[in-house]
């Protein structure tokens, strides 16, 4: 009885050992197993995080570069004086002789448009024989004649006030509209005709009408400081 209960005893020890053994190689196994896993699955999950942190960051970049370039460019104003005369005293225009235009009155250049009228008194006609003489408070209704002294302190005065427009007390101040002195073909057309009064310069001729002026009609901008 007694061998038999040894030998019982020492299989069923043995076959304790065999399942501690079996279940320690099973923990070694699943821990080495996820000890491989664990690194791809991480490597996994940060790849993904990048994917979806990557077009995230681009809608950031182009948001922060479109808020930065509405900052740059200046917010503005713009005032129009139509295409008619009737349109440009209802947006509160008036003529202004020394453009030959109706301009916004918040635009309108005050300074240059005196010293033009400091050089005068100036007579203006319908007709180039000097019939039909117009009020200067009725100017910009239609065509009509100045004379080519008229023309010369014009063009002298634009210049002037050319300069305030770019680097002075109006320069936040833009003409937009084609008939704009600022534009450089009317620049180019005074600067010959200068020329050509110095080259044959005749005082009597100064004062004869030929200057046809037809009343246009400004837009302007004024940017917000």
């Amino acid at each position: 009885m007694s061998l038999r209960s040894a030998s019982e005893g020492t299989d069923e020890l043995s076959i304790d050992q065999s399942a501690t053994s079996l279940l320690q190689g099973s923990s070694e196994n699943e821990a080495q197993f996820s000890s491989n896993k664990y690194p791809y699955i991480r490597r996994a999950l940060g790849t993904v995080a990048l994917l979806c942190l990557f077009p995230i960051s681009l809608v950031v970049i182009y948001g922060i570069f479109q808020y930065q370039g509405k900052q740059l460019v200046p917010k503005s104003r713009t005032f129009t004086c139509g295409n008619t005369t009737v349109d440009a005293q209802q947006n509160n225009c008036v003529y202004d002789p020394l453009a030959v235009s109706w301009v916004p009155r918040q635009c309108l250049d005050s300074k240059s448009l005196q010293e033009y009228n400091d050089h005068g008194p100036w007579e203006y006609f319908q007709n180039k024989n000097r019939s039909g003489k117009i009020d200067p408070l009725d100017l910009g209704f239609e065509m009509y004649y100045t004379t080519i002294r008229e023309h010369v302190v014009h063009c002298a005065i634009v210049w002037q006030r050319l300069h305030r427009f770019t680097t002075g007390s109006h320069k936040n101040l833009v003409f937009t509209s084609s008939l704009s002195e600022s534009k450089l073909e009317h620049t180019e057309h005074c600067s010959r005709m200068l020329i050509k009064w110095v080259d044959n310069f005749n005082a009597t001729k100064l004062h004869e009408l030929g200057t046809r002026n037809n009343p246009g009609f400004q837009t302007c901008s004024i940017a917000e400081k």
